[in-house]
């Protein structure tokens, strides 16, 4: 009996390892653990043989979830048949987090035991030392501390994700016609439209970012979609500012792969906020990648 439930641990590991190499190079931790459940779920329906076809439809049915690929009629059914029985795509998606959240504090520990070990063996060789300078202090305390004033990073739910795969997937479908008021309420969504003109206290900032210079009398028109920052412009006049970031956002919805990430902006007041985002590239984006936050804007909503 024991010597069973051995050989039943042995194949389980030995089909996770196996499992483990189909990873791709670049796919991110949470989708890899969602297609991870996809694939075991179907591995003893196929043979050494064909497994190369359960990894092309592992990948179908990726494409199909995060970044709304489309596929032919038989594909696509033949992906839901075999999807049959795994859990929604939320509980998936929370069972990853949970999954990373583990590995996360699992790692920390790991570090700080080797960090404490370390220590434990150069407090052995060190020579005794007198009290360490008010600049040694500052220094150590400034390196402890470099990025304990950032706020924490978001994470984006499933119905955001979704969202935006969907609203992905018909952008590019109108191809250069397409129209991001429209677009957005085929989705049952609307956009908003924030304004102003430019900030004394961001110029500086602002010419950082679009490495030219701008004016005061300048406007910027920021747009976004349930509060996920999409794009920004700066223009002489506001209907030019909204063009070019209506431009900036199809092209961003309409270029692969599209995701919601988490990303660091500064506020007027010099106060650095988290907020989410939709870019191109996966990653938390940090201080600088996406443009200042504006300080009093005028919204307004489309469609009305």
């Amino acid at each position: 009996m024991t010597s069973a439930i051995d050989a039943l641990i042995s194949n389980a590991k030995s089909k996770d390892d196996q499992v483990d190499q189909m990873r791709g190079c670049n796919e991110a931790e949470r989708h890899w653990l969602a297609r991870k459940q996809f694939l075991l779920k179907n591995w003893d329906d196929f043979t050494e043989d064909n497994r190369e076809k359960l990894e092309c439809l592992s990948q179908c049915w990726s494409g199909l979830h995060f970044l709304g690929v489309g596929y032919p009629p038989q594909t696509v059914e033949k992906v839901r048949e075999m999807s049959f029985g795994l859990p929604n795509m939320s509980d998936m998606l929370k069972d990853a987090d949970q999954e990373i959240h583990c590995k996360e504090v699992k790692r920390r520990r790991d570090e700080q035991a080797n960090v404490i070990t370390v220590d434990n063996q150069n407090s052995r060789k060190r020579p005794a030392q007198g009290p360490p300078s008010a600049f040694s202090v500052a220094e150590n305390k400034k390196q402890n501390t470099g990025n304990a004033d950032l706020p924490a990073p978001l994470k984006p739910n499933a119905k955001q994700i979704g969202l935006f795969l969907n609203l992905s997937s018909y952008c590019r479908k109108q191809g250069a016609e397409a129209d991001l008021v429209h677009c957005v309420t085929m989705q049952k969504q609307r956009v908003s439209f924030l304004s102003e003109e430019v900030c004394p206290e961001q110029i500086q900032d602002m010419e950082k970012f679009y490495d030219r210079s701008i004016s005061a009398c300048d406007e910027v028109v920021e747009i976004s979609i349930i509060n996920i920052f999409i794009a920004q412009a700066v223009a002489p006049t506001r209907e030019e500012a909204k063009k070019l970031a209506l431009e900036q956002a199809i092209k961003i919805l309409q270029n692969m792969p599209v995701v919601v990430v988490s990303c660091h902006r500064k506020k007027a007041n010099g106060k650095i906020v988290s907020e989410l985002c939709l870019v191109n590239s996966r990653g938390a984006k940090v201080l600088g990648i996406i443009p200042p936050k504006l300080k009093t804007p005028e919204i307004m909503v489309e469609p009305r």
